[in-house]
């Protein structure tokens, strides 16, 4: 399962430190009447909501690819193995040494082109980056290994005793290698999506999570800790703007 990177975790950070000064707000009680309308308790109820499913559709979206790709890596494990397994088959079937040598040429692309496992982080621009050098490598794999299927289903002299050497065998995995291959992009566009609406609940400039966090701490800054003293509580909830995301999409 790919690990979190620093900024994933610090999402999760800014939401539970939202909710803590959203009590907070409460625990202030009748002192706390801002003028501006996106402060008030009932808006801010309303942004932890927002931001709450926001977050848990990216968690779903995170579990449903992670799920998908872990799956994927599982049927493609031992497909080098397996190749050279096809191979040493071949050699002692008797086919032509054309044949053998077609054959060889095919399967050194397999070996040359093994499937790259999941990046180590599922968010950011990096990690973007190596979901595409990843799901290339795996198309590579797919295809080399068809290739490989179909020229041994071409030689004649290609009729191994062992069920999963046969042509059957191998085709019906390479069609189930290509099925997962495939349901991994809609969910990696899935999890791409959910991401990026999420972090403009977060971190969208002015209205987000984070920069709605800092303007209340700077009103509950302004009031009279002679009178509120519990106003202090509020340097303890702090919060940080992830924003490579939107920045990206031109959004901040």
């Amino acid at each position: 399962m790919p690990s979190r990177s620093t900024s994933e975790t610090g999402h999760g950070v800014n939401r539970a430190n939202f909710d803590g000064l959203y009590e907070l707000t409460g625990v202030i009680g009748t002192a706390y009447k801002p003028a501006n309308a996106a402060f008030k308790r009932s808006s801010l109820k309303a942004k932890a909501t927002e931001c709450g499913i926001a977050f848990e559709e990216a968690e779903s979206a995170r579990r449903a690819f992670n799920n998908a790709v872990n799956e994927r890596a599982d049927c493609f494990k031992g497909c080098s193995l397996l190749s050279t397994r096809m191979m040493k088959s071949l050699r002692s079937s008797g086919a032509s040494a054309r044949a053998v040598a077609d054959a060889e040429t095919i399967n050194k692309k397999v070996q040359g082109e093994r499937a790259t496992p999941p990046p180590k982080a599922v968010d950011g621009a990096e990690a973007a980056r190596a979901r595409s050098v990843s799901q290339r490598s795996f198309d590579m794999t797919h295809a080399n290994f068809n290739k490989l299927i179909e020229q041994l289903a071409a030689t004649p002299a290609y009729n191994p005793s062992e069920e999963e050497l046969s042509v059957a065998e191998l085709k019906a995995r390479a069609a189930r290698m290509k099925e997962l291959n495939t349901a991994v992009v809609p969910l990696e566009a899935a999890l791409t999506e959910a991401l990026l609406r999420r972090d403009i609940a977060f971190y969208a400039p002015t209205t987000g999570l984070v920069d709605t966090a800092l303007a209340v701490k700077e009103y509950i800054g302004s009031l009279d800790r002679s009178k509120v003293p519990v106003a202090t509580e509020a340097r303890k909830f702090r919060f940080r703007n992830i924003r490579e995301r939107l920045e990206q999409a031109g959004l901040a």
